[in-house]
């Protein structure tokens, strides 16, 4: 059983995202499509996030090394010291990733990746969706 690693909700919701015509046009296998509806088409109940936005979350969890949920850590005093530069929003995860004191969000077409509005990147998560 799945939980979900940004609210810690434990029930999902599942909805098909690609449509017939879609999935020819990308030219994908019967496979590669159940795939992307599973990534994207099943979202927690509780908070909305998808298990693209829940891998991202365990990610940065994983890297900070903390048990709690993303929404509990990024109220924890220890999260006023991560910088998280948001390239395009994240999905569910942005309103979540909003309350840290380091968050950049860099939107297309406002921001051009090739001339971001932080520096050095060495010590920042960056996300990308």
């Amino acid at each position: 059983m799945i939980t979900c690693s940004v609210g810690g909700g434990d029930k999902f919701t599942e909805t098909v995202v690609l449509w017939d015509s879609l999935a020819s046009q990308w030219q994908l296998a019967p496979n590669e499509g159940a795939y992307v509806d599973r990534q994207q088409g099943t979202s927690c109940a509780n908070c909305g996030s998808n298990l693209r936005s829940i891998a991202l979350a365990d990610a940065i969890r994983s890297a900070v090394g903390t048990d709690l949920t993303l929404q509990a850590y990024v109220t924890q005093p220890e999260a006023r010291t991560l910088s998280v530069l948001e390239i395009n929003e994240a999905g569910h995860l942005s309103p979540t990733l909003r309350q840290l004191t380091g968050h950049v969000l860099a939107a297309y077409p406002a921001v051009d990746t090739h001339a971001l509005p932080v520096t050095p990147l060495i010590s920042w998560f960056i996300l990308t969706l």
